[in-house]
């Protein structure tokens, strides 16, 4: 017997976007460009490890809301047949999601 409060699926998307990077006094500044999220840290790691959350925290939140497309396309993405500039420094955000079986809008679809 299932357990319907245990998740039945995980998925994990995993984005990748171009991330910047500026020192603005004692504070490393790391930003999103195409979606214009920034967080920053004492060192590059933590900023980077702080944006990293931010990003899964935006996409988490468009996602949740039934928002993720209008929210991508309204920051100018479309699809392309490659994934982006190579030589831009490019960060991975894994966005994770899991279907839970006693949800039924989770079955409907």
């Amino acid at each position: 017997m299932i357990n319907p409060m245990s998740p039945v699926q995980h998925v994990q998307l995993t984005v990748r976007l171009p991330v910047q990077y500026a020192q603005e006094g004692a504070a490393v500044i790391a930003h999103t460009p195409g979606i214009d999220v920034s967080s920053h840290g004492a060192s590059r790691a933590a900023a980077l490890a702080a944006l990293i959350e931010a990003m899964q925290l935006w996409f988490m939140s468009c996602y949740e809301r039934g928002e993720l497309d209008a929210a991508l396309k309204s920051c100018g993405f479309q699809s392309v047949p490659n994934g982006g500039d190579p030589l831009q420094d490019m960060i991975d955000v894994p966005v994770p999601l899991a279907t839970l079986a006693h949800v039924p809008e989770a079955r409907a679809y």
